[in-house]
């Protein structure tokens, strides 16, 4: 039989429950910094031509999208350039563009940021590791692959940025012109570094409190039941 008591104690710890700590959903590195040294391939980036790479979320638990990390430089754009990463599904690819299995499908969700602008000092000497956030409250599943893709909002000069990446590492990446499919890609060149990061995904407090309610007066009820049979 079902203790009252002790679904009352469920309902009040499941209410204050404390929420989890983000991990890395994704990484090309298991630390910060990411691992480029030098050996990048820049001007990956462009105006009007969104670029990324596929990913799959860490198995064994489902995450809610809360950040990233990834290596770049602007060395055009003085005193800085607005870009934009989103975090895409991977669906079936349906053009003949590229050899990948896998094309970005919808938007999960989008964080805008400025890159602040260097001199060229040297082959990766102008990288920094930029970290926004996420806040569409996007779910991940375990397992299950998306995208990261990143482009440029600003015109004019040199429409390129710098998305460091570490030659001879395999990848499948997708790029594309705005107004034209996909073009997906698998590839042992090189691979752009990026870290995707979450918090465990569980249910609401509150919606877990309306749970252990329920069963908490479904129970009651039962027991008025028995009672007057």
């Amino acid at each position: 039989m079902i203790n009252i008591r002790t679904l009352c104690y469920c309902v009040i710890a499941l209410s204050v429950a404390p929420a989890a700590r983000a991990t890395l959903i994704f990484g090309t590195s298991a630390t910060i910094p990411l691992p480029f040294n030098g050996t990048v391939s820049d001007g990956d980036m462009q105006f009007q031509r969104p670029f990324g790479i596929e990913f799959t979320a860490a198995s064994g638990l489902d995450y809610v999208l809360t950040g990233m990390a990834v290596p770049l430089e602007n060395i055009y754009y003085p005193p800085s350039a607005s870009v934009t990463f989103s975090v895409f599904t991977a669906v079936p690819r349906t053009t003949l563009n590229g050899n990948g299995t896998e094309e970005p499908g919808d938007i999960l969700d989008s964080t805008t940021f400025s890159i602040l602008y260097k001199t060229n000092v040297g082959s990766g000497g102008g990288f920094e590791i930029y970290s926004p956030s996420f806040a569409g409250g996007a779910i991940l599943r375990g397992g299950t692959k998306y995208y990261l893709i990143g482009r440029m909002n600003d015109s004019g000069g040199t429409t390129q940025m710098g998305w460091a990446s570490t030659l001879g590492s395999a990848s499948t990446m997708a790029v594309k012109v705005d107004g034209t499919p996909w073009s997906v890609f698998l590839t042992t060149l090189f691979r752009p570094e990026a870290q995707v990061f979450g918090d465990a995904f569980a249910p609401e407090p509150a919606t877990m409190g309306c749970v252990a309610l329920g069963l908490l007066l479904a129970a009651r009820f039962r027991r008025k039941s028995i009672l007057r049979g």
